[in-house]
């Protein structure tokens, strides 16, 4: 429990460095509302970017993607837990790629399903932004955990076999 406390708190420090926090932080939101900009105008949507602002056409209803939406506070969560688990050098780093790679995906399916949201009812959208998407990131952070901490475990179990 308290590597994983140490980890968590170290990660947290180091993001909160402003210039850290304008490096990575920032870099993340601004690289999923371009992501969201390129599959919503793939399928033919009227989309406009700014930065992390995304907007429905010039004037319509726009959607930020911010810090809180960037994933890099779950992924913090998630990397001091596979830190916390002593798990060897190598498969650490192959969880903590295979897992920013899920939560980015994630991430990105969410913004892109909140800015499709944004133009229709304002409860469904704060229903789903405030409620249903926080349940599920915890979801994911649970899941991924379980699985990239488990899988060495099964994998040697089932190549001695």
């Amino acid at each position: 429990m308290l590597r994983f406390v140490s980890a968590l708190t170290l990660g947290f420090a180091i993001q909160a460095v402003p210039a850290v926090q304008r490096a990575i932080t920032d870099a993340v939101a601004v690289s999923l509302a371009l992501a969201t900009q390129w599959i919503v105008s793939a399928f033919g949507g009227a989309i406009v970017r700014d930065g992390n602002v995304i907007s429905h056409g010039i004037g319509g209803p726009t959607v930020y993607v911010t810090q809180a939406c960037d994933g890099v506070g779950i992924f913090l969560v998630f990397a001091a837990a596979i830190f916390a688990t002593r798990v060897r050098f190598l498969h650490f780093f192959e969880a903590i790629i295979v897992g920013f790679v899920a939560i980015q995906v994630f991430n990105l399916a969410r913004v892109v399903l909140l800015f499709l949201l944004r133009p229709g009812s304002p409860f469904v959208f704060d229903l789903i932004h405030v409620y249903l998407l926080p349940w599920l990131s915890a979801v994911l952070l649970i899941a991924l955990f379980l699985f990239l901490a488990r899988a060495p475990r099964v994998l040697s179990r089932g190549a001695r076999a």
